[in-house]
């Protein structure tokens, strides 16, 4: 016979049809219509009772207002003992802090770099546009001395 394993945790990602349940609903009930359906599917899926829905599925679904969902949706949900947490599947996976640390490092880096290309690109511009003002007045003074010479 086949061990049974205890499992504390386990995650699974699927595709959630919408459109199908939405559509028998008025217009302006479509949204939450869809986030019943994204309840319900998973409780049928993960076999638990308790769906907690994350901040940024409910965005998602409420993105385009109350009368216009998605038609489906990817979902990443994570079982943990009786509840479930359902999310976005394009979210990214929470990193360590050391990695955070280092890569917030980096930009910052990137940032200074990029705040002295800016600097050195701006008293570029700054000097070509003293030499035509210069070029501008240099001209405007020969004018006005042929006009003086004719008269």
């Amino acid at each position: 016979m086949a061990k049974e394993v205890n499992v504390k945790s386990m995650e699974r990602v699927y595709v959630v049809p919408l459109r199908k349940e939405f559509l028998k609903t008025p217009k302006w009930k479509r949204s939450k219509k869809s986030i019943k359906t994204i309840r319900k599917f998973v409780e049928r899926h993960m076999k638990v009772e308790k769906v907690l829905i994350g901040k940024e599925l409910n965005e998602k679904i409420w993105e385009r207002g109350s009368k216009n969902p998605p038609s489906k949706i990817k979902v990443r949900c994570v079982k943990k003992e009786d509840s479930c947490y359902v999310n976005l599947f394009a979210l990214p996976v929470k990193q360590s802090k050391e990695n955070k640390k280092g890569k917030a490092k980096e930009k910052e880096k990137e940032l200074v770099k990029k705040g002295k290309e800016k600097e050195k690109k701006e008293s570029k511009a700054k000097g070509k546009e003293k030499e035509l003002v210069k070029k501008g007045k240099e001209k405007e003074k020969k004018e006005s001395k042929k006009r003086e010479s004719k008269k």
